[in-house]
């Protein structure tokens, strides 16, 4: 295998992972999504258009913590179908 074709095989590897991490930075995890729903934006970490303050991040602490503990908290139960 030349150096030409390694190189091209490295970009391409390159690339496709370049392709991986630019769609895994747009998906949002479940608490975030639940964040913006109640507060209209996304933590500070995605939504650079918003300035935000140390009160903000303590903001968004507390939402995971609680989002956390409410998930552990919650079950859910099947339906029981009729026979």
């Amino acid at each position: 295998m030349t150096e030409i074709e390694k190189t091209k095989q490295e970009i391409k590897m390159l690339q496709s992972k370049l392709e991986f991490l630019e769609e895994l930075e747009k998906t949002k995890s479940p608490v975030e999504e639940a964040f913006k729903r109640v507060y209209g934006t996304y933590p500070s970490s995605y939504d650079t258009s918003v300035f935000w303050t140390e009160s903000d991040e303590d903001t968004w602490i507390s939402f995971q913590k609680g989002y956390t503990s409410a998930k552990e908290d919650y079950k859910v139960e099947e339906p029981e179908e009729p026979e």
